[in-house]
């Protein structure tokens, strides 16, 4: 086994495959790789460049977006200053006009933010579902390795929580996501014609419950894989120690040259496992990175057509737009808790054994 894995190199070109066309030529372009200590040459400058660089590129549909927006509630509020005058000169027939232009431009507003929102459903959806493609492929690469440097049973337990928690992520974005999302813009495209319905609240309401929950699913596999990771690293330490006194001493005359032969292949793999595991937690963040950013700008967008449909007075406008921004509050909660366990379960295995490993 360990020689297949040896001839293979492990399995890490296969991690390459694993990623999405973005993430790897971000990669490659900082000369990351599973196999060297890449994440040394990360500087907090080609970070920042490379967010940079993202940003500028999805920032054109947010504006699109916003300007299109700007554009209806002008629009509504030019209906409504009409509304005003025909209920001030009791013209009952422009009255009736208005409100019926203002119903289609209300309508309009809500059509354009199902559109652009609908987009990055399903982008976020695709980004989650390319995410646990790759913790099918990394992790029981990255396990492998753990197991070759002495980290049998830490292997096995991250192994489980990490594709279970990859497998719960998937089953959120496919279950609970698309058709909660779904709801939300519906329900809201509804109340932003019906003054009664408080179309604000239920989205505030819904997007609170499904942050806290998402923070209690992280909270626990947190906890959960910490408590399990110190007491699977004291049984592997010990193991190792006792191979180690077994070998040394149950071998005549070359015993302890041995010991000290296992212990330097084994800093070997340590290096190794190092590598791989920061190239783990980069990859991950490079696959979720452009979808998260896509969501912020267009969350912000949403928030300032909403800041600016209250200036109006645009009531249910702004209710309506303040729905949107709410679905891309949860749509940036589930791609962000994805980052979080990636990044959190892969440090913790490499500061845990790095830190109290025999």
């Amino acid at each position: 086994m360990i020689r297949l894995l040896i001839e293979e190199n492990f399995g890490q070109y296969e991690l390459i495959d694993a990623l999405t066309e973005e993430a790897r030529h971000f990669l490659q372009e900082s000369e990351i790789t599973p196999d060297n200590a890449g994440a040394l040459g990360l500087s907090p400058f080609s970070v920042i460049r490379g967010t940079w660089d993202i940003l500028m590129h999805e920032l054109t549909r947010p504006l699109r977006m916003l300007a299109a927006l700007t554009g209806v509630i002008l629009l509504c509020a030019v209906v409504e200053t009409l509304r005003d005058g025909a209920d001030s000169g009791k013209t009952g027939n422009t009255g009736r006009a208005s409100d019926a232009f203002g119903i289609v431009g209300v309508l309009a507003g809500a059509g354009l933010m199902i559109m652009y929102i609908s987009d990055i459903i399903i982008r976020a959806a695709a980004a989650l579902h390319s995410g646990g493609i790759f913790l099918l492929t990394f992790v029981p690469v990255f396990a492998g390795i753990m197991a070759i440097s002495g980290q049998l049973t830490t292997a096995s337990v991250f192994s489980v929580s990490v594709i279970t928690a990859g497998q719960v992520f998937t089953y959120i974005t496919s279950m609970v996501l698309t058709p909660l999302a779904s709801c939300i813009l519906g329900v809201s495209a509804a109340g932003a014609v019906t003054p009664g319905l408080k179309i604000e609240a239920l989205a505030q309401t819904v997007q609170k419950a499904v942050i806290w929950t998402l923070g209690l699913l992280v909270a626990v596999f947190t906890g959960l894989l910490s408590l399990q990771s110190f007491v699977s690293t004291s049984a592997d330490s010990v193991a190792l120690r006792a191979a180690k006194f077994t070998v040394s001493s149950s071998v005549p005359f070359v015993g302890g040259a041995v010991s000290d032969a296992l212990s330097a292949v084994r800093g070997s793999v340590n290096v190794l496992r190092n590598s791989t595991g920061t190239f783990g937690i980069i990859a991950g963040i490079a696959i979720i990175a452009p979808a998260l950013i896509s969501v912020f700008v267009h969350k912000l967008a949403l928030s300032l057509a909403a800041a600016i449909s209250a200036v109006f007075g645009l009531t249910q406008l702004s209710s309506l737009l303040k729905s949107g921004e709410s679905v891309m509050s949860i749509i940036f909660a589930l791609l962000f808790c994805f980052v979080l366990i990636v990044v959190i379960s892969v440090g913790l295995m490499l500061m845990i054994w790095n830190g109290g490993g025999g």
